[in-house]
């Protein structure tokens, strides 16, 4: 039926198809060597099934959302001249982690602060 689409990886590491601008993540792999895949957006009922990495089956009609990539977006990344943004929120849990372990925990008083010796200040006037 149809190939052209495109195979990435989401923010989590799954894989994941890109046809008609809309993200599809793996939904189930059936015995018949077939795979159906999801619209990642949770509302939409869109789905594609993949038999041989050939579109056997499309569901595409009625979106309740804009497609994941806008044409251009999609024809720059092609042709090298836009590269793949890291998105924060894939990072977010690992960043504030490793910040927990790399800064002291924040005082919840000010009689929780404690401040060395050489930090003083006396003032003398």
């Amino acid at each position: 039926m149809d190939t052209k689409f495109a195979w990435l990886t989401t923010e989590k590491g799954e894989k994941a198809i890109l046809y008609n601008n809309y993200l599809y993540h793996l939904k189930r792999e059936n015995k018949n060597t077939s795979s159906r895949y999801v619209c990642t957006f949770k509302s939409c009922s869109r789905s594609i099934t993949l038999k041989n990495n050939v579109i056997i089956k499309s569901n595409d009609e009625n979106p309740n959302h804009e497609p994941k990539l806008p044409e251009n977006v999609q024809r720059r990344r092609e042709n090298g001249t836009a590269g793949p943004v890291p998105v924060f929120q894939a990072w977010k849990s690992t960043l504030y982690s490793i910040r927990k372990t790399v800064l002291p925990p924040t005082p919840l008083s000010l009689s929780s602060i404690i401040i060395p010796e050489d930090m003083y200040f006396i003032s003398t006037l």
